[in-house]
């Protein structure tokens, strides 16, 4: 007891070093400004049983340029192709590197594409990132501003203002990414 009374001094300072990184730590990591927020994986996985709704990942890139996704169809990795709002169309590179994040995609098969490619292709009408959002900048190395911590909750305003995230605007049957009118031949 004597103990804490004489050392009280050094206690109280331990005390308030731990309350300000504690705060500092808690300002770091609370959500500022979602501009898109991911879904828990199962809720995803929710999703993925209804019609027109599929789990994708990004499996590289492609000779073409283009990112290349799969599914998983029990323990196989099956190739998909995305069409229309394609997550990669408005996600920068850091969320698109190989196995690094996952994503819901809602759309319908479009069998002329499929025959085409050769492989399984979404027209995607809409998509939504699984948790936890992974960001890779080291590839980013003319970055405006250094990041230390980022979340894996959501796309915040630092990944729009970065052009990290840029959403396709989509009016009365317009895609305004690909100039198309949707249902119109």
């Amino acid at each position: 007891m004597w103990e804490i009374i004489e050392n009280g001094p050094f206690y109280i300072r331990k005390v308030i070093i731990l309350a300000i990184l504690f705060s500092v730590i808690q300002k770091a990591t609370a959500p500022h400004d979602v501009v898109l927020p991911a879904i828990g994986m199962e809720y995803a996985e929710g999703m993925a049983r209804e019609n027109e709704n599929y789990i994708v990942r990004t499996g590289g890139t492609e000779s073409s340029g283009e990112v290349g996704w799969y599914y998983m169809d029990g323990e196989e990795k099956k190739e998909l192709a995305l069409s229309g709002r394609n997550p990669a169309h408005e996600l920068s590179s850091i969320f698109l590197q190989p196995d690094r994040n996952t994503f819901v995609v809602t759309g319908r098969i479009d069998e002329e594409l499929t025959r085409k490619n050769g492989c399984l292709t979404l027209d995607v009408k809409q998509w939504y990132p699984v948790a936890p959002i992974k960001r890779d900048y080291k590839s980013m190395e003319n970055r405006e501003k250094e990041r230390i911590f980022y979340p894996s909750g959501y796309l915040d305003a630092y990944d729009l203002e970065q052009g990290d995230y840029v959403p396709v605007i989509i009016h009365r049957d317009i895609d305004y990414y690909s100039n198309k009118v949707r249902g119109i031949e």
